[in-house]
């Protein structure tokens, strides 16, 4: 049973991106976005990808999402394994729409992904993206 879709790889990560799925790739800045292809509307479902710290980040996963479940008064962090990887995560509202935001660390380096659009927790293709996510 072959997974639908193209696997799609750059310097950061590599993930199975379904049928119906972009990914918009800035990598001189280490953000990305994966989105439904036909949705341009500025409420689409997104999960964003964001790497930072070039080897030097001091912070963990842990203190990063209890600050941003603090600031945004978001839920109590929850870890969780996704796909081999540890993350941490709180769900928030942040300009009036609710996110959900993981954060991972490897090799010093801080990696963010936040959750984005509406109905975003109904969205059968998201689970099916994070779960197939590597980063390198």
């Amino acid at each position: 049973n072959k997974a639908s879709g193209e696997i799609f790889e750059n310097s950061f990560f590599k993930a199975n991106i379904p049928d119906g799925w972009t990914v918009f790739d800035d990598s001189k800045v280490g953000m990305m976005q994966i989105y439904p292809k036909n949705d341009t509307s500025m409420y689409r479902t997104a999960i964003h990808l964001k790497f930072e710290g070039k080897g030097n980040w001091a912070g963990t996963p842990a203190q990063s999402i209890a600050t941003m479940a603090n600031n945004y008064s978001g839920t109590a962090p929850e870890k969780i394994v996704i796909n081999s990887i540890e993350y941490y995560r709180t769900t928030y509202e942040y300009s009036g729409q609710k996110q959900t935001m993981y954060v991972a660390k490897k090799d010093g380096n801080k990696i963010t992904v936040t959750l984005v659009g509406k109905d975003y927790e109904k969205n059968t293709g998201i689970p099916k993206i994070l779960e197939s996510i590597s980063y390198k």
